[in-house]
């Protein structure tokens, strides 16, 4: 049988949707902050970083990872575990045939 194991498929897509979510979020954080300030507050994003930083700290830049990154374990993990288990069926069902990223196999 080739591919990884659905579980660790699931494990590893749901690590992977945290990890995208860790670097995005600080960028939705300032992104956020800009688009709500009345016009005129701020010249540009850059003027908002260091502002950020001195008025709440480094954690400012993570303010709501915990459910984004929540929801992105779960479905990440999910999309890769079905994608995996997808490619063991087709197998089983098509067993000459090559499919998705198995096929360079």
């Amino acid at each position: 049988s080739s591919g990884i194991n659905a579980e660790y498929g699931g494990v590893a897509g749901g690590a992977a949707g945290m990890a995208m979510w860790f670097v995005g979020v600080p960028a939705d954080v300032v992104k956020t902050k800009y688009q709500t300030a009345p016009a005129g507050t701020y010249r540009s994003f850059l003027q908002i970083v260091p502002e950020l930083y001195r008025s709440e700290g480094m954690g400012a830049f993570f303010k709501g990872f915990g459910p984004s990154g929540l929801r992105a374990f779960f479905a990440n993990g999910i999309c890769l575990m079905t994608y995996e288990l997808t490619i063991k069926v087709w197998q089983r069902l098509y067993p000459t045939t090559a499919v998705g990223l198995h096929a360079a196999y």
